[in-house]
Formats: structure tokens, C-alpha cells, sequence
């Protein structure tokens, strides 16, 4: 099964964008660090490195996705 197919890694991911978008109604991109983002998505910090090397990737990600939308 490819890993994009994965149900548990989209749950994940969404995760991850949910709480990057909370975050950034609270402060800029700058100031928000993975132990901060990992801890409002209720995921280790190592969750977020298997799917983003940095928050700013997974912003891109995001914009990416809306694009295709």
C-alpha cells in the first residue's frame, strides 16, 4: 500500500494542518517551532519529521492542496 493511500498517514497529516493553521491565527510562521505544533496535534515530534522536515513545508503543503482543489 502506498504510504499516501495510508488512512492513518491522511488522519495524521490533516492533523498537522489543522494545528498549523490554529497556530498561525495566534502568532506568525516564524515563531512557530515543531514542539509547539507537535503538541497541539496531540503527536510526537517525530510524527511530524516523518511527514514535514519544517513548518514551513507543511504550510506548502497546504497551499499546495488548496491549489489542486
Amino acid at each position: 500500500m502506498n504510504k499516501e493511500d495510508n488512512r492513518r498517514t491522511r488522519m495524521t497529516r490533516k492533523m498537522l494542518q489543522n494545528a498549523l493553521l490554529d497556530l498561525l491565527e495566534e502568532e506568525p510562521l516564524s515563531k512557530i517551532n515543531v514542539s509547539e505544533l507537535s503538541e497541539r496535534a496531540d503527536l510526537n515530534r517525530s510524527t511530524f519529521y516523518a511527514h514535514y522536515r519544517s513548518p514551513q513545508e507543511l504550510l506548502d503543503s497546504i497551499r499546495d492542496t488548496l491549489a489542486q482543489q
